[in-house]
């Protein structure tokens, strides 16, 4: 499909063609041309405030790694939002996503320019432990089972909140998996044995604070 809206800049640091597709279906379009690890210049920002007021969704093809200055100083995302998506890869025993390079993460982006992750894709998860399943060998870990926590490091009362409505829904969850009928009782078993180990990390303010907050600068990886 060809791009329907686009803008050249010249006032830009960099004067780049930006274009627009939208995707099919009721909403959202694909933004090519964009670079986040660049500010936007003003007919740039205006430009993309006008598309998402159009089209409700935007996704920012062809982006780069950011450095980690870069990424620490991405402080448009949304706090609970990130950490809530944080604490769900960490449950799930997820670590095949990076924001870096949206990897398996969308981007979007609310009417105040506040930007939320969305986590898709969790085949190679611990939680759905595929037999063809295998950590990055980069993260140093055994198996896809094994959790890592790759989100930004917060203070205990952070991740405490965004434990809470994980801890509201357990039952919820077990419930989940017990009513799918295509699993076996064996790997019923499998999957609820590992989430009640996420859930047994998460029930305490001492166990929050040994699994998220005690040496996050040395656990935490790029995401």
């Amino acid at each position: 499909m060809k791009a329907t809206a686009s803008l050249h800049d010249p006032a830009a640091p960099t004067p780049r063609e930006i274009t627009l597709e939208p995707m099919n279906g009721a909403l959202g379009a694909f933004v090519h041309g964009i670079d986040l690890r660049r500010a936007l210049a003003p007919r740039e920002r205006e430009w993309v405030q006008a598309a998402f007021d159009r089209h409700l969704l935007l996704v920012m093809t062809g982006q780069q790694a950011l450095s980690p200055e870069q990424h620490m100083a991405f402080s448009e995302f949304d706090k609970p939002a990130l950490t809530t998506m944080m604490m769900l890869e960490y449950m799930l025993g997820n670590t095949d996503y990076s924001i870096w390079t949206l990897h398996n993460v969308m981007i979007v982006q609310d009417k105040k320019r506040k930007f939320f992750p969305v986590p898709y894709d969790f085949d190679l998860s611990g939680m759905v432990h595929a037999p063809y399943a295998a950590p990055d060998p980069r993260l140093s870990l055994r198996s896809v089972t094994d959790r890592l926590y790759r989100g930004p490091c917060r203070t205990l009362e952070e991740f405490t909140a965004a434990a809470e409505p994980f801890r509201a829904r357990q039952g919820e969850m077990i419930a989940a998996i017990d009513a799918v009928t295509e699993l076996d009782g064996v790997h019923k078993r499998e999957m609820k044995d590992y989430l009640e180990g996420f859930f047994r990390r998460i029930a305490t303010p001492d166990s929050i604070k040994k699994t998220f907050v005690d040496g996050c600068p040395a656990t935490r990886g790029r995401i």
